[in-house]
């Protein structure tokens, strides 16, 4: 049984592993690999893995809402300077010149809990790579209102994710910035929401919360992947 909560790598534009990690599960013996985004269990599967979904969550003894004054309006707290972060780099720039975004980086202990109860909005700007991030769930928690890509369907099931009830969802750039201007215009429904996602993250997406499903994926008898290729295997060699 495998668990690859970054199996987006695989997907990304010019990325270094694009469609290589599909040759190393295939250069395994039989296995489940359970990934955090739909999207990517939905194609492993078309392509003969044995693949299964359980989106990711948060601990809860890290985050909270400490209900302190919220001074950031409009935030972000996270990496950029990886490659693997070239799309959210360049959604957080556009969101920093036009729309007045603050970016902010901690250490992640108490201080990066203190930075996420300063932010009213967190936006996740990880628009293009098919995965729920953790700080997702953190933000929630955390008492911030989130604004995040829209997960296809079946995630957003899963995940109880209403828009504009318990978070704010968006699928362009252009429908995050119309968003966040409406938000501005109608400041009285940002705790509100807020307050809603608080209440879903802390009760259904604790990493606690995640066990009985991940069980009952752990329960059936595995599958072997397909077969490698020739392209398989120089994969391998040059991954």
């Amino acid at each position: 049984m495998l668990f690859d909560f970054d199996f987006y790598i695989n997907y990304l534009p010019d990325s270094e592993c694009g469609g290589k990690l599909e040759s190393v599960l295939k250069s395994l013996g039989p296995h489940r690999i359970i990934v955090s985004g739909s999207r990517i269990k939905d194609d492993l599967s078309a392509k003969g893995f044995d693949a299964a979904y359980s989106p990711k969550g948060y601990d809860a003894y890290f985050v909270e809402d400490l209900g302190k004054p919220r001074d950031i309006e409009l935030g972000f707290v996270g990496r950029t300077k990886h490659w693997i972060y070239e799309l959210r780099r360049q959604m957080l720039d556009r969101l920093q010149s036009e729309m007045g975004l603050k970016v902010l980086r901690t250490e992640e202990n108490a201080e990066y809990n203190q930075a996420l109860n300063r932010i009213q909005i967190f936006v996740s700007p990880d628009l293009g790579y098919d995965e729920i991030m953790i700080k997702d769930f953190e933000a929630m928690a955390a008492g911030c209102l989130l604004v995040a890509p829209r997960p296809p369907d079946e995630e957003l099931a899963r995940l109880g994710w209403v828009d504009f009830e318990n978070v704010v969802l968006y699928d362009s750039y252009e429908e995050l910035a119309s968003k966040i201007k409406q938000l501005r215009a109608e400041p009285g429904r940002i705790p509100e929401i807020a307050a809603s996602g608080r209440a879903l993250a802390t009760t259904q997406h604790r990493w606690e919360t995640r066990a009985p499903g991940v069980f009952q994926m752990l329960q059936a008898p595995v599958r072997q992947p397909p077969p490698l290729t020739w392209k398989d295997r120089w994969n391998l060699i040059t991954l």
